[in-house]
């Protein structure tokens, strides 16, 4: 990812400016008082001075006062001043603090996804009665995955991910620690139909590509629901966790037969695999600090079952088939 673009005010530079013309005006005055010592010392013995000199030295020592009450009274103010963030400040004379106890930061835009869902060419919708490839009658009851790691490139090849963090308690080994890692965490339910901060970015221009994995990569996969903080984070749910194996990748629960009340339930984990999406987008340009929706990203649930036969196919062969037609269902409606 390229760094952070900051823009400084040049007020920025006042306060410094102040203290050279400072020490610039007090080397003078050392040099007048040498050159004109006569003056002074007229001063002391008679009390009598050209009144030209004398009032130069008021005028220089009233100049002098002005200007270091000024330096005094001046109090930087504090924004954010990256171009990329939604709430830069051009007027600001300094940079946010990173103390942790600063009320000052930088937020950065949001870039959102629209998605919709079908089967085949019909909008889906679970517990409806559809036709696989296959020729089979199925009834879905529910569907639910993770996508996760997502990633946008640009027309330059450089790559934008997530801002947002979260600390999980991961395992490495045989110990537990906390690990701070990208928050770009979103679980797709049949009911879902945007993605309002698909990940927040600093980074602006033409991009031209998505990128997604279905899951949670290793080692973020190995935290559990009952160590998380946030107990409303998507991590946080307990019937998307299967012990030992760790989080459920997508689950599936059907009816692979509309004929008969016997129910399958496919729960996919990190034992089956990690599927990663590419898809290529249209072209769009990101103006710097500001939110963007980019195109929809299309389901289509029909594309899960292509090539499986329930009444042939054991439950093994279908979770195989499951993960390899995983890129297959997903797509970019212009």
């Amino acid at each position: 990812m390229r760094g952070k673009k900051e823009l400084y005010s040049e007020r920025d530079k006042l306060p410094k400016m102040l203290e050279s013309l400072i020490c610039l005006i007090v080397d003078s005055f050392t040099s007048y008082t040498w050159i004109n010592s006569s003056i002074i010392k007229q001063i002391n013995s008679s009390g009598k001075s050209d009144i030209c000199s004398i009032f130069g030295i008021v005028k220089f020592l009233t100049l002098l006062l002005t200007i270091v009450s000024l330096s005094a009274c001046f109090e930087p103010e504090e924004g954010c001043l990256d171009i990329e963030a939604t709430n830069f400040q051009l007027s600001a004379d300094r940079g946010c603090s990173k103390d942790a106890q600063s009320s000052c930061f930088c937020t950065y835009p949001a870039i959102s996804l629209q998605i919709t869902q079908v089967f085949d060419k019909s909008t889906f919708n679970t517990n409806q009665v559809y036709q696989t490839s296959a020729g089979e009658n199925i009834r879905i009851a529910d569907i639910q995955f993770y996508m996760s790691d997502i990633q946008l490139v640009l027309a330059d090849g450089q790559v934008a991910a997530t801002l947002d963090t979260i600390t999980l308690t991961i395992t490495e080994g045989d110990q537990e620690k906390n690990k701070i890692s990208l928050d770009d965490f979103h679980l797709i339910t049949p009911n879902s139909q945007r993605i309002s901060s698909l990940i927040t970015s600093d980074e602006s221009g033409e991009f031209t590509q998505l990128q997604f994995s279905i899951g949670i990569k290793s080692p973020e996969s190995t935290t559990t629901p009952a160590s998380m903080k946030r107990t409303n984070h998507v991590l946080a749910i307990d019937s998307m966790y299967q012990a030992p194996e760790g989080y459920v990748f997508n689950r599936i629960s059907l009816q692979p037969d509309t004929t008969s009340t016997e129910k399958m339930l496919i729960q996919l984990t990190q034992v089956d695999g990690l599927p990663r999406i590419i898809l290529d987008l249209t072209p769009f340009n990101k103006q710097p600090g500001k939110d963007i929706s980019i195109e929809t990203l299309q389901i289509n649930h029909a594309k899960w079952f292509d090539g499986i036969n329930f009444a042939e196919n054991t439950q093994d062969e279908v979770r195989r088939k499951i993960v390899t037609n995983t890129t297959n269902v997903f797509s970019i409606l212009p």
